[in-house]
């Protein structure tokens, strides 16, 4: 028996288990599994069933099913995590975690040079050539799902596909790649436009990289997605772009609670347009994002497009812990307000480390954005450069050797709180027609120009900045109101 049967027998017992040990009918399970997740009690129910489930069976079976446990586990003892059970073996003390895509209402897999899907009982749904069909068999999987629901059913994508069109995610689906899904078109690798409640539990996804629609992930127009942990690699158009668009540019609606959650994003295609994560959109989070060697244009791009439409604006948004390493800045560009950057990691920028923008959309720029610590190091131009918006607070942010200025204001009313700028080609914090600033404290050490300098600016106050070393001295005021205390 294949592994792609073995895996479709597998899934049959455990929902025949779960029935049993749940008092819940057979065909309901798929469907009220992904339920019971969202409830702790029940969460917690259903992890202990498929604990011992799993700790009866060998390790071959559990491997095939997703799983990562031993052999000869009836002894062991479970306990439930978040996200995971952990199998603890009495006799070794070595622990495993069981990351079972189980039970599930479809799956595709490679078996015999065939790509086919089955359903949770077994029945074959669709099948075709391996590398030929592998999108349209993915496409009947999905289809296969229950008409109309609102609950979520989950198909899982075993192996790795070549795809010769893009998988469009329905609603209320939880899609699991476990493996790779790579592109040969120039059509984004998914796409989620005008859907709402997907999970997207991601493997590789590889763009085909030909041509201006060749994103990694496209969501556009939705609500309540989650994407968890995806790897997107060799995108011509964003590795991930979330907005309220479809493919052709029309406004649909905004997209709004969109997570993110440590997306792995790196080597691009080095081309205008391919950001690591674009974004314009609402309540939404980007959580512990990783980006690598996107040299063309910006890591992590929030924007806006007021013009296509008064409400499509960027707002209520976290970065949280983005690492970015030889990447394009965090970007912020047009209409857009209250955004959270925590703890931000900027390693070798190949312009900026965060800005400000302006495009010819002749909007008002980014207001009410906090930064919280976080490092910026070496960047090419500025450490930060702020522009085209307003009331910007930083809280112990650092920025070493920037080849421009640490800080460039150009923009008023703004604070910082704690800030370092040091070993800067030029100043440290540099408020460069920017006024009605207010800086408390900070450090200023090693830098080119001034620690601080004040440019064609006026009414802005600095509290106690310690200054060490710079080459022009500390403070230079030129504003008449402009107070240094």
């Amino acid at each position: 028996m294949g592994m792609l049967k073995k895996t479709v027998k597998t899934n049959k017992e455990v929902v025949s288990s779960l029935s049993d040990e749940l008092g819940i009918p057979d065909e309901k399970i798929p469907i009220l599994v992904e339920k019971m997740l969202q409830n702790n009690k029940a969460r917690d129910k259903l992890f202990r069933a498929l604990g011992e489930f799993f700790g009866r069976r060998s390790f071959l079976e559990a491997l095939v099913a997703g799983g990562v446990i031993a052999t000869g586990l009836a002894s062991a003892r479970t306990v439930i995590t978040d996200r995971n059970i952990q199998i603890t073996d009495p006799d070794t003390g070595l622990e495993w975690y069981l990351r079972t895509p189980l039970p599930f209402s479809a799956i595709v897999g490679i078996e015999d040079g065939k790509v086919k899907a089955y359903d949770w009982k077994g029945n074959l749904i669709a099948k075709g050539e391996a590398g030929v069909d592998d999108a349209e068999v993915i496409k009947k999987a999905s289809d296969s799902l229950t008409a109309g629901r609102t609950w979520k059913e989950k198909v899982v994508l075993k192996g790795n596909f070549s795809l010769n069109d893009e998988i469009q995610v329905p609603s209320y689906t939880t899609l699991v790649v476990d493996g790779k899904l790579e592109s040969t078109v120039d059509k984004p690798v998914l796409t989620i436009i005008d859907r709402e409640h997907v999970d997207i539990i991601c493997g590789v996804v590889k763009s085909s990289g030909l041509g201006d629609n060749s994103y990694g992930i496209f969501v556009g127009a939705s609500s309540d997605v989650l994407i968890f942990k995806p790897e997107v690699t060799n995108f011509r158009k964003p590795g991930i772009c979330v907005v309220g668009v479809d493919l052709a540019g029309n406004f649909i609606r905004n997209s709004e609670r969109i997570t993110l959650f440590e997306p792995y994003i790196h080597d691009g295609i080095q081309v205008a347009g391919a950001d690591g994560i674009y974004m314009i959109a609402q309540n939404s989070d980007i959580v512990r994002p990783r980006i690598e060697n996107i040299t063309q244009e910006s890591g992590i791009a929030i924007s806006g497009n007021p013009q296509k439409d008064s409400s499509y604006i960027s707002k209520h948004i976290k970065i949280d812990h983005p690492y970015l390493y030889n990447t394009g800045a965090i970007y912020l560009a047009n209409n857009g307000y209250d955004i959270d950057i925590i703890k931000p990691t900027i390693i070798n920028s190949i312009s900026y480390g965060i800005r400000t923008g302006y495009t010819s959309l002749g909007t008002a720029g980014m207001t009410d954005v906090r930064v919280y610590g976080g490092l910026i190091e070496n960047p090419a131009e500025d450490g930060v450069k702020l522009e085209y918006g307003s009331n910007w607070k930083f809280f112990g942010t650092k920025v070493k050797g920037a080849g421009g200025a640490g800080f460039n204001v150009l923009q008023d009313y703004n604070e910082f709180y704690g800030v370092t700028a040091e070993g800067c080609s030029l100043h440290g914090l540099w408020l460069n027609y920017g006024s009605h600033n207010r800086v408390f404290g900070g450090l200023y050490k090693d830098n080119g120009g001034w620690g601080i300098k004040e440019v064609n600016a006026d009414y802005n106050i600095i509290e106690r900045p310690i200054c060490i070393n710079n080459t022009e001295g500390c403070v230079d005021l030129v504003g008449t109101n402009s107070v240094l205390e």
